[in-house]
């Protein structure tokens, strides 16, 4: 198992090369030069990238390329809950464990490390956070 040290703004993260490779950024400075000992990503939180660094953990294995929309807008208008349009249920509990602070940064970062997957499932939590919040009580 080869790690790779990525240093964040605050400190840095060790993480499998397999995980850090899912961020099409990581994996293109890997390809360009991996002698390197450590990626400098000093607009990040530590926080935000071991969360980051977690999911790319779990989709490691997977094709995350984010091709296929998770979601369509119609599936957004209605559905109540994240479970409802996600099916995958860890990245459900992902999501939902996250702080609104935590979530934003989780995007930010994914999309600066170019993760698209990741991306789409942070911000299907925050269209029905905010489809919730704007609709008229019952």
């Amino acid at each position: 198992m080869t790690v790779v040290r990525l240093q964040a703004e605050d400190g840095a993260v060790e993480v499998e090369e397999k995980a850090a490779r899912v961020s099409k950024t990581i994996d293109s400075i890997l390809q360009d030069d991996d002698s390197s000992s450590e990626i400098p990503l000093h607009s990040i939180r530590r926080a935000t990238l071991q969360k980051v660094m977690q999911w790319c953990g779990r989709h490691a294995d997977e094709d995350s390329e984010g091709g296929t929309p998770l979601a369509t807008p119609e599936t957004l208008t209605t559905a109540k809950a994240t479970e409802e349009v996600l099916d995958d249920e860890w990245d459900t509990i992902y999501v939902e464990e996250m702080s609104w602070e935590t979530l934003c940064d989780v995007i930010k970062a994914a999309s600066y490390l170019h993760i698209p997957r990741l991306i789409q499932i942070a911000q299907i939590k925050i269209a029905l956070y905010l489809r919730a919040e704007s609709s008229p009580s019952e």
